[in-house]
């Protein structure tokens, strides 16, 4: 006796979705870091520590640049994440997705829309 289809189903379903979990935050954390370093390296390269020092009104140093590299990353990514969420569904799905899995999911919902008689 073999393992009922349901459970499979079930089975892979979790496989999936903790697939794209992982593989979402993997590449959302290796972006930021990138985001981060280009940000300290613009600042380092831009914003001359005298100017700084007399903005701050304080003696600059290394900790401010990282802190502002920091804040900049992060209302980068916050406006990122303001900004996706105005794209349609099917933006999304395209973007998730293979395109081999989205051209399967697009024909089971025309054929879901063809039974229920839309």
């Amino acid at each position: 006796m073999g393992v009922p289809r349901g459970v499979r189903r079930r089975e892979r379903w979790v496989l999936y979705n903790v697939a794209t979990l992982v593989t979402v935050g993997l590449a959302a954390a290796a972006m930021y870091l990138v985001l981060y370093g280009v940000l300290l390296l613009g600042a380092l390269a831009v914003i001359d520590i005298e100017f700084l020092s007399e903005q701050l009104g304080h003696e600059a140093s290394l900790d401010e640049y990282l802190n502002l590299a920091w804040l900049a990353a992060s209302l980068g990514t916050m406006g990122g994440a303001i900004g996706s969420s105005f794209d349609d569904e099917q933006a999304v799905r395209q973007a998730t997705f293979s395109h081999r899995e989205y051209e399967r999911r697009n024909l089971q919902l025309e054929e879901e829309d063809e039974e229920s008689g839309e």
